[in-house]
């Protein structure tokens, strides 16, 4: 069992300080790290805070249920965010009428993740965000409709995102 930590935008940081993992009935199994790793962690699901000096503590689920199993922490820098924090706007073009589709923003290296409906003329808005990497998604009743990278904050072109296809490129079952 391995915990290793991530800064937000991607820098690895090493081997954070586990100072909870906390299975069901409320033990805490933090004592078994040293340098992020630990044996013989009984297999289940386990609430996890990750530290490291200088920033901000992480917390997540792991699911230990293999004998190797990688959880990753990502840490944000302590700084303060701005009161109002940054924003993304754009749209999603070629999206059917009356579709029930929205747009997610998954963290790549933190446990983060923001929603937001599509309007009629494809437009979203997604607020609250923190700097760092993330995996846009527009998402449908049938899955993954479109995807991309981005870094926020963003400084590109205006946000537009395509669905191309048969509106469910990435479903595996039909």
């Amino acid at each position: 069992m391995e915990i290793v930590a991530f800064e937000a935008k991607g820098r690895f940081l090493g081997a954070p300080t586990v100072s909870v993992f906390e299975s069901y009935d409320h033990r805490n199994l933090a004592a078994r790290f040293r340098d992020g790793a630990a044996e013989g962690i009984p297999y289940g699901v386990y609430r996890v805070e990750a530290r490291m000096p200088s920033f901000f503590s992480d917390v997540r689920y792991a699911r230990v249920y293999q004998p190797v199993v990688r959880v990753v922490v990502g840490l944000r820098f302590g700084e303060e965010l701005p009161q109002v924090p940054p924003s993304l706007h754009g749209r999603v073009l070629a999206l059917p009428v009356r579709s029930k589709s929205f747009v997610k923003l998954v963290g790549v290296y933190e446990n983060v993740s923001i929603e937001s409906a599509i309007d009629s003329d494809g437009g979203f808005s997604l607020g609250g965000l923190s700097p760092g990497l993330f995996l846009f998604l527009v998402v449908g009743e049938n899955g993954i409709l479109a995807s991309r990278t981005l870094t926020v904050p963003y400084t590109g072109p205006p946000l537009e995102i395509e669905v191309k296809g048969d509106l469910a490129p990435w479903i595996v079952d039909r």
